[in-house]
């Protein structure tokens, strides 16, 4: 028993040599468990990416929403289409363009920060059992999450998730200013 508390506190910081550990998984883990929370890590990974995709696709359809609100208030008289803010006479275009900046601004820091940190920390984990099934020291290509990590790495995603919300960040802060 001291053995395994001795293993679980090593896998928990992440301090141990993986083929010391692969030698001795055997004797130590209970496989049938270890292999049904690769399948409930497995599909709650699935579901987190198909949340992570709705939120997404909801969240910068509601900002092209508003991006299309401004240019429309730009299009109205300018009397009917200013407001007063700081002593400065502003177009309520621009106003509602910097608005839809800093709603994706805030759908990026949920997005990044949270969902997807809780995605990656599921990968991590159903990698982590994956090398641990594993019958040889070799990682086989049947497992899913290493086969996709090897093709797609963390900076890549990383760089995509960014894109994902800069461009249209950059696209509103350009209508605001034109529409100022």
């Amino acid at each position: 028993m001291a053995e395994w508390a001795l293993m679980k506190q090593r896998l928990l910081n992440k301090q141990f040599d993986w083929c010391e550990i692969k030698k001795e998984k055997l004797a130590l883990l209970d496989t049938d468990k270890l292999f049904s929370e690769w399948l409930c890590l497995h599909q709650t990974v699935r579901d987190l990416n198909h949340l992570i995709l709705r939120y997404r696709s909801l969240g910068i359809g509601a900002v092209l929403a508003v991006y299309s609100t401004a240019i429309g208030f730009a299009s109205a008289p300018p009397s009917s289409s200013e407001f007063c803010f700081l002593g400065m006479t502003l177009g309520l275009g621009g106003g509602l363009a910097f608005a839809g900046v800093i709603l994706m601004a805030i759908l990026f820091v949920n997005d990044r920060f949270y969902y997807y940190g809780l995605l990656l920390g599921v990968v991590d984990r159903t990698e982590e059992i994956e090398y641990l099934l594993a019958p040889s020291d070799d990682v086989p290509q049947v497992w899913g999450s290493h086969s996709v990590s090897k093709v797609v790495s963390r900076r890549r995603s990383n760089l995509v998730v960014l894109l994902i919300y800069v461009i249209p960040i950059i696209l509103g802060l350009v209508l605001g200013i034109s529409l100022i």
